[in-house]
């Protein structure tokens, strides 16, 4: 009954994509945390069984498929005379028409949630990009937030408020102390289905540092949906190849993501969390791109974790002598993970004592 009478409800926006192991690892870091300070009533939509499993739901959790029903709730608890918090969805921020229509929506119940000295967070989201007709009327309606934390280093400057905090994926960090001893000799590759095939030029030099057999290069599946472009990159650089089969569940598919990461010393991507992922479980990120890939480097910048990203056409370095240092920077990765760790805990640390405070009738802004 204490926690029931003195704690809030966290009405939470975490809908994700089903096929997509980066989506899942971050929220459910996400919503470990947020438990720490009160019940979580959670709009996942469409949500597939097998996301919502790899999420590690608590039973006292409540799970909304119905946008109607999730914010019907949060008006009941306000009615009731409940503490409420309006907790926003993490990741990337769309600046449109579809993203303005839902915070005008979500609008009525979050000035309710104000009115009754509620939180309004908006936590690990950031703008895919800042050239929108959108952003200064979605500006305004993020000023009516508590908290406000960008996962990049480019968001705060474009929309004039908060802070930068690390993505919550780093907060998933099971590296120990030998993590930097380790013998590790393979190197990951993993990239997006939906864009051009890395160049000739990226995929001779990946080819070549398996070629003396010091190196093993190993390409995976992180989203289903590149199961084509795995396939592909594997028989371009004659690699092994590790798919994620139908019957495999993604809470499976993540532990065997991990175990491979454990092992390997480089994970080349453009997908951040798998070099996220990656590096939580000690191993260095570096994204090779033959155009410009200034998301990965953002998101990087902000753990202070900088040099993550190539571009072949732009680099005057050999991409060989590139991957050969970055291969040394083991130790500056883990240390900008742990560092990651640390902010997060504080940050979850500090959603502690805005409860408190408003448990002991105080007001945090």
């Amino acid at each position: 009954m204490g926690r029931e009478c003195t704690e809030p409800e966290l009405f939470v926006l975490g809908t994700g994509q089903n096929d997509n192991i980066g989506d899942v690892v971050l929220r459910r870091e996400y919503f470990d945390r947020l438990r720490a300070v009160g019940r979580l009533q959670v709009y996942m939509g469409a949500a597939s069984s097998d996301f919502l499993d790899g999420l590690h739901l608590h039973e006292a959790d409540v799970v909304h498929s119905s946008f109607r029903q999730w914010y019907a709730a949060g008006w009941s608890a306000l009615l009731r005379g409940r503490s409420a918090w309006f907790v926003d969805k993490p990741g990337e921020l769309s600046l449109d028409q579809q993203t303005f229509s839902r915070q005008v929506k979500l609008l009525p119940l979050i000035i309710g949630i104000r009115l009754r000295r509620g939180q309004v967070l908006r936590l690990g989201l950031a703008m895919r990009a800042a050239e929108s007709k959108y952003l200064t009327s979605l500006r305004g309606l993020f000023r009516l937030s508590t908290l406000v934390r960008w996962r990049d280093t480019s968001t705060t400057s474009a929309f004039h408020l908060g802070a930068v905090e690390p993505d919550w994926a780093f907060g998933w960090n099971k590296t120990g102390p030998d993590a930097l001893d380790l013998d590790r000799t393979d190197i990951v590759v993993t990239y997006r289905g939906d864009r051009d095939l890395p160049s000739d030029a990226i995929l001779d030099e990946l080819r070549a540092l398996a070629r003396d057999g010091a190196r093993r290069i190993v390409v995976v599946t992180q989203v289903r949906r590149d199961a084509r472009r795995s396939d592909d990159l594997a028989s371009r650089l004659d690699a092994e190849l590790v798919p994620w089969p139908p019957e495999r569940s993604l809470a499976d598919h993540e532990d065997a993501l991990r175990a491979i990461y454990r092992r390997s010393a480089l994970v080349v991507s453009d997908r951040l969390h798998a070099l996220i992922v990656g590096m939580t479980e000690g191993a260095v990120p570096l994204c090779i791109t033959d155009r410009g890939e200034p998301k990965v480097a953002r998101h990087l910048d902000a753990v202070g974790f900088y040099g993550s990203t190539v571009m072949v056409n732009e680099s005057s370095t050999p991409l060989g002598e590139v991957v050969g240092r970055q291969i040394t920077r083991r130790a500056e990765s883990l240390a900008a993970t742990r560092n990651a760790l640390d902010r997060l805990d504080d940050l979850t640390a500090q959603l502690k004592t805005r409860a408190s405070a408003r448990r002991a009738g105080g007001l945090v802004h």
